[in-house]
């Protein structure tokens, strides 16, 4: 039974990613320069033919999927709330000031797990009862939900992993090959080779990713 490759990708910039706020699950949008970004990566899969696509059910990764599903029109995008980046309770919305979290967010284990749960319900059937020999998935998703995915997949799940580890920069894409059986490696970390004539403009820090002390 043939793998499947799923190509995972973080949303276009926000003003809230330029402006170092703490988003976690607020509803924020694409800017100016995300949308580009968006359109950018696009083209960049415009040859990539996705057999299912799926985001997080936030607007910012919604757009994201959106601009690349307007190439592929015969995919459908499923939204899913169990997509949604770390959830940071009181801090989101506001500039962090210490390396603390506070008391109501979300846990970076619990992160981690509701990934590996996601990816064990959704895409690892899909080399099963459910096989889409060959197929290309999309996936279209948060910095810190990418990032935790990851690092559990080689902590928890023993794929290759390789040396993939750090921030996910704005629409990023990284790729994992996934086995009958499930067993998975990551084939490319983060790739942003479709903002090359803007590359120098791409946010480096992430303030929702996993680095930060959970």
């Amino acid at each position: 039974m043939p793998s499947i490759l799923v190509y995972l990708v973080r949303h276009g910039e926000t003003e809230e990613n330029r402006q170092h706020i703490i988003q976690g699950q607020l509803n924020t949008q694409l800017s100016e320069t995300g949308r580009d970004q968006a359109r950018r990566l696009a083209v960049g899969l415009r040859d990539t033919e996705f057999a299912r696509a799926y985001s997080s059910d936030l607007t910012r990764a919604v757009d994201t999927a959106q601009a690349v599903l307007k190439l592929h029109p015969g995919t459908p995008l499923v939204p899913q709330k169990a997509l949604r980046e770390r959830y940071f309770g009181a801090l989101q919305g506001k500039v962090r000031t210490s390396r603390d979290n506070p008391p109501d967010a979300e846990l970076l284990d619990d992160l981690v797990n509701r990934s590996l749960t996601w990816w064990d319900a959704t895409i690892v059937p899909l080399t099963g009862a459910e096989s889409i020999p060959g197929a290309r998935i999309l996936v279209v998703s948060h910095g810190g939900f990418i990032a935790g995915l990851i690092r559990g997949m080689g902590r928890k799940k023993e794929y290759d992993i390789g040396k993939a580890g750090g921030r996910i920069l704005n629409t990023g894409i990284t790729i994992l090959k996934l086995e009958p059986g499930g067993y998975g490696s990551v084939l490319q970390y983060s790739n942003v080779d479709h903002l090359q004539e803007v590359k120098r403009d791409v946010v480096e820090t992430n303030v929702d990713d996993v680095d930060i002390k959970a």
